[in-house]
């Protein structure tokens, strides 16, 4: 925004990589599973690569019922990407990958997994989501400040209305304006 260029992809990355280390450290994690969140929330969005062309540069209000189904795909597709290419991702990456648009309320993608279901890495790297969404400058619409938008995420699972997991982000709430 500040520069004139769109948000991209690339910039997402790199934004969820750091995102998902930080909340991994604030939860209190050992630094291989710090690293595993770091190269989860890099790795997250590779299997957008897949996704239909026609869906391409339309809205998610206007895609088709196909388009939208094949979305839903690409965080499995991601891991499936990755692995044909013989790159070698522990298995807590490749879950966390899986599991990043995964909501506390089972209302999310690929699986629907409820909270008790999502494994701690996919619930670092769905609070990381919903903080880059919060946070972003996306087109006119200004991103939250930081610790806004980590209150508001508190605020939501409180209020049973969130997409992330109320341990998770509570324990991270805690700990992030220390």
């Amino acid at each position: 925004k500040f520069t004139g260029h769109p948000r991209s992809t690339y910039q997402d990355a790199l934004s969820m990589m750091t995102f998902a280390a930080h909340f991994a450290a604030f939860l209190g994690m050992d630094a291989a599973k710090i690293e595993s969140a770091a190269l989860a929330g890099l790795l997250h969005n590779v299997g957008l690569a897949q996704i239909p062309l026609s869906a391409i540069g339309k809205k998610a209000s206007e895609w088709t019922a196909e388009e939208l189904a094949e979305y839903k795909m690409y965080p499995d597709r991601s891991v499936i990407l990755i692995k044909s290419k013989k790159v070698p991702l522990p298995q807590e990456v490749s879950t966390g990958i899986v599991q990043h648009q995964e909501n506390a309320d089972a209302t999310g993608f690929p699986h629907g997994l409820a909270s008790d279901k999502i494994e701690p890495m996919g619930k670092v790297l769905r609070l990381a989501m919903r903080f880059l969404e919060m946070t972003s400058l996306d087109g006119e619409q200004l991103g939250m400040t930081p610790k806004a938008a980590i209150a508001a995420i508190r605020d939501e699972s409180l209020s049973g209305k969130s997409v992330v997991d109320l341990v998770t982000v509570t324990q991270v709430f805690k700990k992030f304006g220390n």
